[in-house]
């Protein structure tokens, strides 16, 4: 459920449904069905003029997922890149850091060296969750592994406006 603006009314007794949308200054007087957008007075259901929720699917959260990186890092000096196989390894004048891509994550697929690591997955099966410089996002949790490190700052304040988000696991 998300209540945008200020100024709505809902009656009492009312049922708002999952992941439906009650747009400024609405008085609801009738339960509002899941996944429906509802504004007015008395609200009524405009869904067909503003969908409140796209259902998407994991495969295509990776798949944007990894657009969203390309963009990122388009922002950065050729000279610093370098192509992975799951990523890329990017080296700033401070900074030495990885992007990488994996389907799932265990402890064998991550090595511990001391480069900064960036890693966007369908699945995370971590169980050394103690790995210092490792953030984890998990695209089908929507969840990430803070380490409050420089590079996970910059990431999530590219990803946050419109793009993605992610909460701290």
């Amino acid at each position: 459920m998300f209540i945008e603006g200020c100024y709505n009314v809902i009656s009492p007794g009312i049922t708002i449904g999952k992941k439906s949308v009650v747009l400024t200054g609405s008085v609801v007087t009738k339960d509002v069905l899941p996944f429906t957008c509802v504004a007015g007075i008395p609200a009524r259901d405009i869904t067909e003029k503003l969908i409140p929720y796209d259902n998407i699917t994991l495969e295509e959260k990776y798949r944007m997922m990894r657009e969203f990186m390309v963009d990122f890092i388009a922002s950065i000096e050729k000279k610093n890149l370098k192509k992975l196989s799951h990523g890329w390894l990017i080296q700033e004048d401070t900074d030495k850091f990885d992007i990488l891509f994996y389907e799932e994550v265990n402890d064998d697929t991550l090595e511990n060296d001391d480069v900064t690591k960036i890693v966007f997955t369908k699945k995370n099966a971590l169980i050394r969750s103690s790995i210092h410089n490792i953030t984890v996002f998990d695209l089908s949790t929507k969840t990430y592994t803070k380490k409050r490190t420089d590079v996970e700052a910059r990431v999530i304040r590219f990803l946050l406006p419109f793009r993605a988000r992610f909460l701290p696991a």
